[in-house]
């Protein structure tokens, strides 16, 4: 159980990272689509820090807490098109989370907490620039 509940961990983070960053597509031309509300972004980075905070004190993860969130995350990353932004936040993540699955072949906590650090770096980036937007 806790092998499946780090997994979740680290493929939520890369789903909070790419589709918080607006990607949809990685192939073909970008495509208009609903873009990502900084309150969905707030709420998701809050919620990941609660993740990270409960694995930093060895408490277990509700695994229905996790896969919660991975859902509305997809889904938010099904509707948001590609930009070259994006792109850069999603290579960023993917490297991040290559160093979280290797951690996790190792059953290291800090690696999955390292994975989830970085999403939601990734995500308050995104934060403060759909805050400028909207602000403009």
């Amino acid at each position: 159980m806790r092998d499946r509940v780090v997994m979740m961990v680290a493929g939520l983070a890369l789903a909070c990272a790419l589709p918080a960053a607006g990607v949809a597509q990685t192939t073909g031309p970008a495509q208009a689509g609903p873009a990502v509300s900084a309150e969905a972004v707030a709420s998701w980075k809050s919620r990941i820090d609660a993740m990270v905070a409960a694995l930093e004190g060895d408490e277990p993860v509700p695994f229905e807490r996790l896969e919660a969130l991975y859902d509305e995350v997809r889904g938010s990353f099904e509707d948001n098109a590609a930009t070259q932004r994006a792109e850069d936040r999603y290579y960023n993540a993917l490297r991040s989370l290559d160093q979280a699955a290797e951690g996790l072949r190792e059953e290291s906590r800090a690696s999955a907490i390292a994975a989830l650090s970085q999403a939601a770096v990734l995500l308050e980036e995104l934060h403060g620039q759909l805050e400028g937007e909207a602000a403009r």
